[in-house]
């Protein structure tokens, strides 16, 4: 349990890193946070916003940039993920409503 805010920063990095499609800049949010403690589970919330509606491919091409990302920094740390593992992605695209949340689990 140390290592989880080395993670949630590993996370935020590699994110900023590799996902030039995250609004990134401070002019809508991106946060990186220790959430929760599960039963058998430690939540990490990933809440950013997208320079590109949420439609077509390069929507979908940001959205997995930011799942390798993820996995990457998950990798690097020496963290794993354990079956079973839903992984759950909620992004707000910067031209939507502010209320508009697309969820997906993974």
């Amino acid at each position: 349990m140390d290592k989880i805010p080395d993670l949630v920063n590993e996370i935020r990095e590699e994110i900023v890193k590799c996902c030039p499609k995250v609004i990134t800049n401070g002019s809508k949010p991106f946060r990186v946070r220790w959430t929760n403690f599960g039963d058998n589970h430690l939540e990490v919330m990933i809440d950013c916003r997208l320079q590109c509606p949420p439609v077509g491919d390069g929507y979908f091409e940001a959205r997995e940039g930011i799942m390798q990302a993820i996995a990457q920094a998950v990798r690097r740390k020496g963290a794993e993920f354990v079956p079973p593992t839903i992984l759950r992605v909620e992004m707000r695209d910067a031209a939507l409503p502010a209320n508009t949340v697309l969820i997906q689990d993974v």
